[in-house]
């Protein structure tokens, strides 16, 4: 479901995508990956303040892994 969601090329359909794996794998071991590709596609329809309040739950935990220097660059030029 992710690898479908980063092949859409409407970001509207990529977010319901998301939003549908969100429901049935809400812990799953991909939830990052979805927040970051969800930041991505917020992003790109100008919706920041969402980008950021993603942001700060995926980083409150912590890491410093590439996702989340990732994560931490999304949006940036905004």
């Amino acid at each position: 479901m992710i690898r479908a969601a980063k092949s859409q090329a409407d970001d509207l359909a990529a977010l319901a995508v998301l939003d549908r794996h969100a429901r049935e794998f809400p812990s799953g071991t991909l939830a990052r990956e979805r927040e970051l590709l969800r930041a991505e596609r917020l992003c790109a329809l100008g919706r920041v303040a969402e980008v950021r309040a993603i942001a700060a739950r995926v980083l409150a935990d912590g890491a410093d892994d590439p996702l989340a220097r990732r994560m931490r660059d999304v949006c940036s030029e905004r």
